[in-house]
């Protein structure tokens, strides 16, 4: 259990085992452009998103994108790693479309 004398405390430079897809989950009452912006790290990375894969490279942004129907959806991005070290960062995720009055909508904060 926990010791306030003794916390495991884990360093910053260790790394942390982490989920290996993100999901989306939205309702909508038209079709819109779901974004997802990763900033690379050090090794060129993948991600899959609606079927396409796509290469985050090294030290870049690099944007994904899917057309999400209309009505409930779950969008999934599958992501190719599954450790905190040295993986790309997530910048945004944003919805456009006439549900947003056609300006990017911030899925996170």
């Amino acid at each position: 259990g926990y010791s306030a004398s003794s916390p495991d405390i884990v360093p910053a430079n260790s790394p942390l085992d982490c989920a290996a897809d993100m999901t989306v989950a939205l309702w909508l009452d038209s079709d819109a452009l779901l974004s997802v912006t990763y900033h690379g790290s050090h090794v060129p990375q993948n991600v899959v998103l609606g079927g396409k894969t796509y290469t985050i490279d090294p030290n870049r942004d690099t944007t994904v994108t899917t057309t999400v129907p209309k009505g409930y959806t779950q969008q999934q991005v599958r992501q190719s790693w599954n450790s905190s070290a040295n993986t790309p960062t997530v910048k945004s995720v944003t919805l456009s479309g006439d549900d947003t009055g056609g300006r990017p909508l911030s899925l996170i904060w």
